[in-house]
């Protein structure tokens, strides 16, 4: 872990400025507030050794109440989202920040506060979003490549006969994993639209209108609204960019050309005659990525296809609809 600090507390006991020997590392009073480890018996298969069920469910316990944060293109700052967290947080309890990397750990004192953030969604941190999700076995496997994304949507015109947690689970596979629902959807105190949170993938559809057979001859139209969208590649399949944005679709390949061999004239003493000399040129082509030829750049020094664009047509596209 990089950064551990506790945002509630704003006091601390002064470390001693002067160096502690060795041996006092190991006194009685730094040994209780420390892990006393123990030897086990590792169990082998070839190499590999195989973890206890029974400290795998003790990590599960002691990190299954914690929230993980985690930007989805640019990391930011420790301190600067510790800053955002303080300010736009209005917490009842505690709260402990540790980071691993790109990814945020959150552990809070009351459980309320923990469920309001969650329920939150997305946080903005200096114009870039923090995605917030429910700690699992599976984060440590993303840490490094993100494959889904938690997202909430509200569901719209839901039958009442489908208002259960298997109802509200069919509704939310039909747009990716479902994994939970706000504390107003479960209790049944607002029944206009249910509030979902399912995990979606890069190559997710997003359908706005889902069709439901209600038995012979019923059919039920449940609306859905995204409050956020996670920009996404379809040709990359991952997240933070956008397809139209991608470097691997502009991306050239430069390979070398064959071989080209020039007739060259030498003069003997009989003549003149003809001999063939190799003159090889090491002459780059650009290939687009994906094995399509690209057009060249500097195209436009051929005077005959030329185009004066007005300044309206040769604006930058970057402020089109994306």
């Amino acid at each position: 872990m990089d950064d551990v600090v506790n945002v509630a507390s704003t006091s601390g006991v002064e470390k001693d400025k002067g160096s502690k020997m060795w041996a006092s590392l190991f006194a009685a009073g730094d040994a209780e507030k420390s892990w006393p480890l123990e030897w086990i018996e590792p169990e082998m298969e070839g190499d590999v050794t195989v973890v206890p069920r029974m400290i795998l469910d003790k990590g599960v316990d002691l990190w299954k109440n914690h929230l993980v944060g985690y930007f989805i293109d640019k990391m930011m700052p420790f301190f600067l989202v510790k800053r955002t967290f303080e300010k736009e947080w209005k917490l009842k309890g505690g709260l402990q920040i540790t980071t691993d990397g790109n990814l945020y750990y959150f552990k809070f004192v009351d459980p309320e506060d923990r469920r309001r953030i969650l329920e939150g969604g997305p946080i903005f941190v200096a114009g870039r979003i923090m995605v917030i999700r429910q700690w699992s076995e599976d984060v440590f496997d993303e840490k490094n490549q993100i494959t889904t994304v938690p997202i909430w949507v509200k569901c719209f015109d839901i039958p009442t006969q489908m208002w259960t947690k298997e109802g509200l689970s069919l509704i939310g596979s039909r747009i990716g994993t479902p994994k939970c629902c706000d504390a107003m959807t479960m209790k049944m105190e607002r029944l206009n639209f249910a509030r979902i949170c399912v995990e979606v993938k890069a190559n997710t559809t997003y359908p706005t209108t889902l069709k439901f057979k209600m038995g012979e001859g019923k059919t039920a139209v449940v609306g859905v609204e995204y409050t956020w969208k996670p920009q996404c590649c379809s040709k990359c399949n991952v997240f933070g960019h956008l397809t139209k944005n991608c470097f691997n679709r502009n991306a050239t390949n430069w390979v070398q050309r064959e071989k080209v061999v020039h007739p060259v004239q030498s003069v003997a003493s009989g003549g003149v005659e003809n001999t063939v000399q190799d003159k090889e040129r090491e002459v780059a082509s650009p290939e687009k990525y994906g094995g399509e030829s690209s057009s060249n750049r500097f195209a436009t020094l051929n005077r005959e296809e030329e185009k004066v664009l007005s300044p309206v047509e040769n604006a930058c596209s970057c402020f089109g609809k994306q």
